[in-house]
């Protein structure tokens, strides 16, 4: 669908949609767009060099990515990098290249931009 303008996307999503939903048929597509995968899609899976890392409903993947690669693929994830000082009842402390953020494994922090909230110094 690279080849359409953003409007006939929408309706061409819509349409598919409505389609699969009429017809009760159980449809396979390939897309290389996250956007349209996400509005088409009851269930996703996601393929890095030939092979399935996650699969399930969008929402879940987006929110719950299986790893670092995943993540940055589904979405603008904001990596941070560090290394787990120490693990407590239901948290962790973590030295990162922004300072500590809260037993020695290397660890990624990510948020999506909707998930970051700024707040007067």
């Amino acid at each position: 669908m690279s080849n359409l303008d953003a409007a006939s996307r929408v309706e061409v999503r819509e349409s598919i949609r409505e389609l699969v939903r009429t017809t009760g048929l159980t449809v396979l597509c390939v897309l290389h767009d996250q956007k349209d995968a996400f509005a088409m899609a009851d269930r996703l899976a996601i393929m890095r060099q030939g092979r399935i890392v996650q699969s399930g409903i969008p929402i879940d993947l987006y929110r719950r990515p299986i790893d670092s690669w995943t993540a940055t693929f589904l979405g603008s994830a904001n990596l941070i990098a560090g290394k787990v000082k120490h693990v407590g009842a239901g948290e962790f402390v973590a030295d990162t290249v922004i300072g500590e953020v809260g037993s020695k494994a290397t660890v990624f922090a990510w948020a999506e931009p909707e998930d970051v909230v700024g707040l007067n110094a």
